[in-house]
């Protein structure tokens, strides 16, 4: 499901069967790293809109969470911790935290710590573009992926 009028009024009804929110980490940068992190946000993009399609009435699609990309990740942690609690409340089981960002490995510990049910996906972007029109998933592995975390 996306964040949309018209699925949410969906997710109101169904609520107690879309247990998992996807929310993509999204890192902007404004001067030389411009390109680089809008080259992981058109990827993480592309995967995770996959990824609903894929899971359509068990996930619900996020929007983006951004931070600056020159900003130390550990000064987020207390803003997505709020987001993760936040969608803990709403009834979600399992929030996946979706980035290209290396940088968020270095917290990945305490995120899945102070927040059970939280998993971190490190992306890794090709340097060459990818055609998001022939864009495919690995259904398998997809599946394996989100059946694992039950």
């Amino acid at each position: 499901m996306k964040w949309t009028a018209d699925d949410m009024t969906v997710f109101l009804r169904e609520k107690q069967y879309i247990d998992t929110l996807l929310l993509p980490l999204q890192p902007v940068s404004f001067t030389n790293e411009m390109k680089q992190s809008a080259s992981m946000q058109e990827f993480v993009e592309a995967l995770t809109r996959e990824m609903e399609k894929q899971f359509k009435g068990r996930v619900m699609l996020s929007p983006a969470f951004p931070y600056l990309k020159q900003e130390p990740v550990e000064e987020q942690l207390p803003k997505i911790q709020k987001w993760i609690q936040e969608a803990k409340e709403g009834g979600f089981s399992h929030i996946i935290l979706i980035t290209s960002d290396a940088s968020w490995k270095q917290v990945e510990k305490i995120l899945t710590e102070c927040s059970s049910g939280c998993h971190l996906f490190l992306l890794k972007t090709w340097r060459t573009p990818i055609k998001t029109n022939h864009f495919r998933t690995d259904e398998t592995t997809a599946a394996a992926a989100y059946n694992e975390m039950e």
